[in-house]
């Protein structure tokens, strides 16, 4: 294939970074790739879904020859860095001073990513102490490093040896030890950052007032978040994400809705990232109409329905009732996973669908979408509600069998739920005394609530007896199951013991009525 190289690298460039399929393509057509252009097709896999795809374009290049240069090096570190490949990094690092760029600040600093990046950080250190040249990337890789790492008192020694010389203390440092407080949800330590911050003038950072907004947040001090964001001089779709992020977390949904019509009052777009949560905020309201208003504000912006998107779509509908709308988002999203495949299973499930439920299970994992825990507490709660006592006790086998998953308290709850509720009362005692955790007052309140469905007062009674000895604190639901279970055996007395029982402990039961028959 004759041509001129100079546009085919400018094509090749255009097409790495947004179509790797169609780069490839063109690369594989040209006879003699320049170097400029192996770097190029380096470059755009180790942004790529498919970094490791860098290594065998990698060593076919090493074996027709070409000489490498740093920018070589640098990419295929990179793709190490994205999946973690410190087999591959360590043979790079060898690679790198073998070839005379071991004092090359540029690529040394991807060498210290790659190896914070696979929490390495010791060797990563070690790299940083032979450096003759540092500059700030270097110091924020390491400083990275240990935050990923959770080794946070050496971090915060990196940021005090940095802070020596100023210049080295820019944005993305701030926001690295930022995101370390608020993973730790240490506010005294987010304070001092934000005092930090405030002296050096970095707080003007759009990217640094985001950061110290998702920590007060993540630390519950929305009140300190907000006056951050009101301070801004000017905002982005990001900040905005943040506090209204902060606002859903910390349960204040009514107001997080109202933060988002201010926004889009002042003039801004929201993303698929403010979608998900002021959708997460109208599912936990359960208001129908909200959901609906969001929902056209999609589909009126053209905004893409991702998996994430259109799970919490799902999942909106779901809460309101509207199963078939759920169905309808299911139906016309182009990209699906198993978050929202699980999330629609659980909503037939839990409104009684249950064929529709398991035969929509079926059909995923005919597709080869792997099913996790939260696909398996679905199908369980779909079994459960739908009495598939058989069905059920297949799918909690299939679980560790085929799929190697660990089933969890909520799988046993469910199982004891199916099991209770089918009568087979033995047999779900036996399961909650042979689970492999210790059982907590929801796997109990279902076996009791088998014993009550069914009237087994002596073995209720054991059960209430268990029940308060992991949860002292009584639950006001408990009293409603134990008098009813009495009630269903015409044991009025007993009933009212357990209600004089309860005013006396001052515990306030709900739905007691004067019919007793």
């Amino acid at each position: 294939m004759d041509q001129d190289p100079f546009p085919l690298s400018k094509l090749l460039a255009s097409y790495a970074l947004s179509a790797i399929d169609q780069a490839f393509s063109i690369f594989s057509c040209i006879r003699n790739p320049n170097l400029f252009m192996w770097n190029t097709m380096l470059r755009g896999i180790s942004v790529s879904e498919t970094p490791e795809k860098s290594l065998s374009l990698f060593n076919s290049m090493r074996a027709q020859g070409i000489l490498l240069d740093q920018f070589t090096i640098i990419c295929i570190l990179k793709s190490c860095a994205k999946k973690a490949n410190l087999e591959t990094g360590q043979c790079i690092h060898g690679l790198l001073f073998k070839t005379g760029f071991g004092n090359f600040i540029n690529p040394i600093n991807a060498l210290i990513h790659m190896y914070a990046a696979g929490k390495r950080v010791d060797d990563a250190h070690q790299v940083f102490n032979e450096m003759i040249l540092r500059d700030a990337i270097s110091w924020n890789s390491l400083l990275g490093g240990y935050v990923k790492a959770s080794r946070f008192e050496e971090a915060l020694s990196v940021f005090r040896e940095m802070s020596m010389s100023k210049e080295m203390v820019c944005f993305l440092t701030m926001v690295i030890l930022l995101s370390g407080f608020r993973d730790l949800k240490s506010l005294n330590g987010g304070k001092s950052a934000h005092s930090w911050c405030f002296k050096s003038g970095i707080c003007l950072n759009l990217k640094v007032g985001s950061a110290l907004l998702e920590m007060y947040g993540k630390c519950g001090f929305l009140d300190s978040a907000k006056k951050v964001f009101d301070e801004f001089i000017e905002r982005d779709v990001v900040s905005w994400n943040s506090i209204i992020s902060g606002y859903v977390k910390a349960g204040l949904y009514n107001d997080s809705i109202a933060l988002f019509h201010q926004m889009l009052a002042e003039g801004f777009r929201a993303n698929n990232v403010t979608m998900v949560c002021v959708l997460e905020a109208c599912t936990s309201l359960g208001v129908l109409t909200k959901g609906e208003l969001i929902h056209d504000y999609i589909k009126k912006e053209e905004l893409h329905i991702d998996a994430v998107l259109g799970t919490g779509l799902i999942n909106m509908y779901i809460k309101c009732g509207c199963v078939d709308k759920a169905i309808e988002v299911f139906s016309g999203m182009k990209e699906k996973d198993v978050r929202a495949y699980s999330a629609l299973i659980m909503g037939l499930g839990v409104h009684g669908r249950k064929e529709e439920a398991l035969e929509l299970f079926s059909f995923m994992v005919e597709l080869g979408v792997k099913p996790n825990e939260v696909t398996y507490l679905a199908v369980l709660t779909a079994c459960s509600h739908g009495g598939l006592v058989e069905e059920g006790k297949m799918y909690f086998k299939s679980m560790v069998c085929e799929h190697g998953l660990k089933p969890g308290i909520e799988h046993y709850g469910c199982m004891v739920d199916l099991l209770g509720r089918a009568g087979l009362l033995e047999e779900a005692r036996e399961m909650v005394e042979s689970m492999p955790m210790e059982y907590d007052g929801a796997t109990l309140r279902a076996l009791l609530n088998g014993c009550r469905i069914h009237g087994n007062v002596e073995l209720g009674e054991l059960v209430r007896e268990k029940v308060l000895k992991v949860e002292p604190q009584r639950h006001p639901g408990d009293a409603i199951l134990v008098s009813s279970l009495y009630a269903s055996k015409g044991q009025w007395s007993e009933v009212e013991r357990v209600r004089s029982s309860v005013e006396e402990k001052g515990v306030k039961e709900v739905g007691w009525s004067s019919i007793v028959n």
